[in-house]
């Protein structure tokens, strides 16, 4: 009985754990594709959304000497991606969509 609340409760840390892993991924995608479209996108051409990659970021660090961290990422296809939807006439973000392909 004792090992069978063992596991059930290792079971229950290991998923929060995921979720909140996730999450944290989330948040780092947001707030580096925020910054990515400010300095990258903003005035570009009149889209209302755009998918920003993480080869993107890569690509960014690489060229540009930007500071993506990206360790957070080590187990994601470099195809995931967050979908911003830009607000009309206002250059500004309103909506995140994130598309991680990640091991869990």
């Amino acid at each position: 009985m004792k090992k069978m609340i063992v596991i059930c409760l290792s079971l229950l840390m290991l998923c929060g754990c995921s979720k909140n892993n996730m999450a944290k991924k989330e948040e780092s995608m947001q707030q580096y594709a925020k910054d990515y479209f400010e300095t990258f996108m903003t005035g570009v051409d009149g889209r209302d959304e755009a998918a920003i990659t993480l080869e993107d970021f890569k690509e960014a660090n690489e060229e540009f000497d930007k500071s993506y961290d990206l360790k957070i990422f080590e187990n994601c296809k470099e195809t995931s991606s967050v979908k911003i939807t830009i607000k009309k006439g206002k250059n500004e973000i309103s909506n995140y969509d994130y598309n991680l392909n990640c091991k869990k």
